[in-house]
């Protein structure tokens, strides 16, 4: 005994087949040849999108992305900051001549805190970037779904 076949049996070449479509028994791919494809809605440009006072299309899931990036530059800005400024505490102690002690440890621990500071307010402004995408897709599919319903 062979080999099991799985899958629908392959029909020979030729066998009732009409140029484009698909042979009998096989699911049709398509709309046939010449006749007009179906076209998907097309969505409106971020400017006419920005400036509908309807609020029928949602501009937030064009625009988070580019908000990540520059809350990711302010976060990496703010730790450089912090860094630097833990440096400059740290020197100002050292070479305090009433004991910079207090100066020091605190630049220590700016040193420390601005990177795991950063590390924090990137995963908190990710998750809320992810929140604010899921919930305006969560919009964009219950108006798909109501104008499907309404006909």
């Amino acid at each position: 005994m062979g080999q099991p076949q799985y899958g629908m049996p392959q029909p020979p070449q030729g066998y009732g087949q009409a140029p484009g479509y698909p042979p009998p028994g096989y699911p049709p791919q398509g709309p046939p040849p010449g006749y007009p494809q179906p076209q998907q809605p097309s969505k409106p440009g971020f400017i006419k999108s920005l400036l509908d006072i309807s609020f029928s299309t949602f501009v937030a899931t064009s625009v988070v992305k580019v908000m990540y990036v520059l809350f990711l530059l302010v976060g990496a800005l703010g730790a450089l900051a912090g860094v630097l400024g833990g440096i400059f505490s740290i020197i100002s102690g050292a070479t305090s001549n009433y004991g910079g002690a207090v100066q020091v440890g605190m630049g220590i621990g700016m040193l420390i805190g601005a990177p795991i500071g950063l590390l924090f307010y990137t995963i908190f402004m990710r998750v809320y970037m992810e929140l604010l995408i899921v919930i305006f897709r969560i919009a964009e599919h219950i108006g798909e779904i109501d104008r499907k319903t309404k006909g």
